[in-house]
């Protein structure tokens, strides 16, 4: 439990979540299970209980079987909108476990905003061009023609700065896309390494744990069993080396050393 409870809480950080958790739908009501902000709530939930009332999406998600999205709604953390994916069993193909995500209410608005403020900016400049290209062109019209000499070469200027605009704007969209296409490269091979680092770390705990059973299967274990036992998960491991250091009690240490000497000089 503690460590899916690490395992959410690292994936929230990286994804800029508030919370990430898990939960089921037992007897009508839904039951949290492990959560990423567990030790954070101001008020720490227990398993099985919800830190307030659900949102209807939670029922929604385990009856339609459908990610869903919650309005902003108050929690003791703030307003946040939340997320809820379900997860389904393979066997049987109905939604046995749900994952819920929550962020504030607020970066959901500035993220919102981020996304509609350059489209906004960059009609209003080009609007901007053409109310002042219609202003010049309108002015130079309404000259008398001795009065037009700074105006003659108007439609050049015009089109020129017209040209200039939608090139910054293109400039812009092609930059925007292939900073996504890059972002989109780096997580993807961000997620292969993270998944090798994983399967290592995965292998390096499978070793430890067939040493530790080792260990229970034998009343004692000596320097040459220990080392031949390890030599092989070396081989077949990311792991250089294993070591263990063997409980000496005071009394026993003059003996221990002796021992240890013995099979040096050996």
């Amino acid at each position: 439990f503690q460590r899916l409870c690490n395992q959410l809480s690292l994936a929230a950080e990286h994804l800029g979540f508030l919370n990430v958790y898990l939960f089921a739908f037992v007897d009508g009501k839904p039951v949290l299970g492990p959560s990423s902000s567990r030790s954070g709530l101001p008020t720490p939930v227990a398993p099985g209980a919800f830190s307030q009332p659900s949102p209807p999406e939670v029922l929604e998600v385990f009856r339609s079987g459908v990610p869903q999205s919650t309005q902003p709604y108050a929690t003791a953390r703030g307003k946040v909108i939340s997320v809820f994916v379900p997860m389904l069993d393979p066997n049987t193909g109905k939604v046995f476990l749900a994952i819920g995500m929550d962020t504030r209410s607020e970066t959901w608005r500035g993220g919102v905003a981020q996304a509609y403020l350059a489209p906004i900016l960059v009609t209003f400049l080009l609007l901007i061009v053409l109310l002042a290209s219609y202003l010049i062109l309108f002015r130079r019209h309404r000259k008398f023609p001795l009065m037009r000499g700074k105006l003659h070469y108007a439609e050049a200027i015009v089109c020129a700065v017209m040209m200039a605009s939608l090139t910054v704007v293109a400039t812009w969209h092609v930059y925007a896309a292939e900073r996504q296409i890059r972002l989109a490269a780096f997580t993807t091979l961000a997620q292969t390494q993270v998944a090798s680092i994983a399967k290592e770390l995965k292998d390096i705990r499978s070793g430890l744990a067939n040493l530790h059973h080792f260990f229970l299967a034998s009343g004692y274990v000596d320097v040459n069993e220990f080392s031949l036992f390890a030599k092989q998960l070396n081989q077949n491991g990311p792991e250089q080396t294993y070591f263990w250091a063997p409980a000496v009690h005071a009394g026993d240490l003059d003996s221990f050393e002796m021992r240890v000497n013995q099979r040096l000089e050996q």
